[in-house]
């Protein structure tokens, strides 16, 4: 069996005159861009964490527990608990820079997003905040 363009557009033809593909809804574009913000930030939200916890793995095999610390004491606490271990301190001060590289893209400033609904002829703002995931308010 030969396979070309030309037999598969007939082959596409013949199944549209049949009726086997039905119509599908295509997102807007403004859907699409909202959804890939909110996909980058989850991605960054996601390697932030990761990082963190594997900072925390690679001190509990030297003995060294990190405990609940908070997001803003995580890198001093870090640097308290390697202090004196040369090796440890290369390591983490190499994850700690990765990490603040990670949360500086995570806490950008409030993103807003203008999304206008034909269908229902009303505007939405949708709003990204450093420590809530969105938040969707319509205007009137």
């Amino acid at each position: 069996m030969v396979k070309t363009d030309r037999k598969d557009v007939r082959g596409i033809a013949q199944l549209l005159r049949i009726g086997w593909f039905r119509p599908v809804h295509r997102k807007s574009a403004d859907a699409q861009e909202v959804r890939a913000l909110l996909v980058g930030r989850k991605l960054l939200q996601s390697k932030l964490r990761d990082v963190e916890l594997s900072i925390r793995g690679i001190l509990r095999r030297f003995g060294l527990k990190v405990g609940e610390v908070s997001k803003g004491r995580f890198a001093a606490r870090i640097r308290e608990l390697v202090a004196g271990h040369e090796m440890l301190e290369r390591v983490t001060g190499a994850l700690l820079a990765a990490r603040e590289g990670l949360l500086a893209a995570f806490m950008h400033k409030r993103i807003e997003y203008r999304v206008n609904s034909s269908r229902l002829g009303e505007s939405r703002e949708c709003y990204v905040f450093n420590n809530v995931s969105s938040r969707t308010a319509l205007e009137n």
